[in-house]
């Protein structure tokens, strides 16, 4: 896909660069040399009629390998914060003033 497009990949790496700028990611392969190895699946998406982020990144956390486990089956599932919608919804009536939040690339 990058050898048919080097802008697709200038995108991509400068996507890669700010996940490291901002701490999402990390490169340090020294702590790797005795522990078991684990690559995580990737590939763009890219949107042309967007102008600010033409280019996303998105991450297969259920791809595995034979015989062993997906990083989402490896993941402690939590319990539910949000048990019911209906709840949440009327503790907005409760108070005079609620707070909400946009917050950006919150799954990553």
């Amino acid at each position: 896909m990058f050898k048919c497009d080097h802008e697709l990949f200038c995108e991509y790496k400068d996507v890669i660069d700010d996940y490291v700028k901002r701490c999402i990611v990390e490169s340090d392969s020294d702590s790797l040399l005795n522990c078991q190895e684990f690559y995580l699946p990737d590939h763009a998406v890219v949107r042309s009629d967007k102008t600010t982020s033409r280019l996303r990144i998105v991450f297969d956390d259920s791809a595995q390998e034979d015989g062993h486990s997906s990083l989402n089956q490896s993941l402690y599932m939590g319990p539910n914060l949000h048990p019911n919608i209906f709840e949440l919804l009327l503790s907005f009536l409760e108070n005079p003033v609620a707070f909400t939040a946009d917050v950006k690339s919150a799954f990553l």
